[in-house]
């Protein structure tokens, strides 16, 4: 699964999307009353699993930013060979 997860500060609302290769589900709300924007922590939930053997977790990529991100089935971002380089050597 992917969760694509966007929120309007200045709206106070927020738009989703949880996709998997068989189905995609968008959803959207209010952010909470009084809440000040801030981001200090993040978590996972994986308590309300069902019975049994609770699935891996992995989170990565987040990503903040003032544009939105492409859809999943848009075609991959292009770079220049230069900048693909430089990201190889550090």
């Amino acid at each position: 699964y992917q969760v694509q997860l966007a929120l309007d500060l200045k709206a106070k609302t927020y738009t989703g999307l949880l996709a998997s290769s068989a189905k995609k589900t968008e959803f959207s709300g209010q952010l909470a009353t009084g809440w000040d924007g801030t981001i200090d922590y993040t978590f996972i939930d994986s308590y309300g699993h069902i019975g049994g053997v609770r699935p891996a977790l992995d989170a990565d990529n987040f990503f903040i930013g003032e544009t939105a991100t492409p859809p999943l089935d848009a075609p991959p971002v292009q770079i220049a060979k230069e900048t693909s380089e430089s990201r190889r050597t550090a």
